[in-house]
């Protein structure tokens, strides 16, 4: 009987050094496969971008039409005897 005693305390004791010692390093393992999820996603969308952007690099580099549409929208540019007119919007007229 005394001998059980001793064995059920020795696992006991066992198991809670095994906690004491392995958990911690789990949940940091858990911590760390989240970080690494939320990483790769970061990648992925900044790969996305990066795509976009070389992609209009190279419409910027041969694409006249493009670089017409770009210089009137974003710039503001007109050509040669052109009249530009802003219409702004979310004005009243009182």
């Amino acid at each position: 009987m005394r001998k059980k005693k001793i064995i059920i305390v020795s696992i006991s004791i066992g198991i809670v050094i095994f906690l004491f010692v392995f958990l911690p390093g789990y949940s940091k393992l858990h911590d760390l496969n989240a970080k690494n999820k939320t990483l790769q996603k970061n990648i992925i969308k900044l790969e996305e971008e990066n795509n976009k952007l070389l992609e209009e690099q190279k419409k910027l580099q041969k694409d006249k039409t493009y670089i017409e549409k770009v210089a009137r929208e974003e710039l503001g540019l007109a050509k040669d005897g052109e009249i530009i007119y802003k219409i702004e919007e979310g004005t009243s007229s009182r």
